[in-house]
């Protein structure tokens, strides 16, 4: 099915070089998922706990921590772990 792109207003059917260049680049998006996923959940747990906060605990241990700040800690380690 061929493609179409809009130049100067005018429908015009992609060239095989475009097509390719097109197929390429949706290849290389659908390659990177991964890594953009993990990155957004990677996002959110920076939300509730920083890195240097994080490396703080990485330190002085969550033992004695309140429980929102284990839960936190956790979530952000399970991220960390499942990184592509």
């Amino acid at each position: 099915m061929p493609r179409y792109e809009l130049r100067d207003n005018i429908k015009v059917q992609f060239s095989p070089e475009r097509e390719a260049e097109y197929d390429a680049r949706k290849i290389a998006d659908e390659a990177s998922f991964p890594q953009r996923q993990w990155e957004r959940d990677m996002s959110k747990a920076r939300q509730s706990m920083s890195d240097e906060l994080e490396d703080l605990w990485d330190a002085i241990g969550v033992a004695n921590a309140t429980q929102s700040v284990k839960d936190s800690y956790n979530a952000k380690k399970d991220v960390r772990a499942r990184k592509p």
